[in-house]
């Protein structure tokens, strides 16, 4: 699984790409987000996203 934290707000409507398989929001300020997929650079730019290692 890819792990990315979300950077200005949590889990909404809109706020992430389609497709995610898991969310984790004790983690980081507003939380983590799992795909079964790398993001490309455009949706962690445009969803403003950073990937967890």
């Amino acid at each position: 699984m890819y792990w990315y934290e979300f950077i200005h707000r949590g889990l909404s409507l809109g706020c992430q790409p389609k497709g995610f398989v898991a969310h984790d929001e004790t983690k980081g300020k507003y939380g983590w987000v799992a795909y079964d997929r790398e993001l490309t650079e455009k949706e962690v730019f445009d969803y403003e996203l950073k990937k967890v290692n």
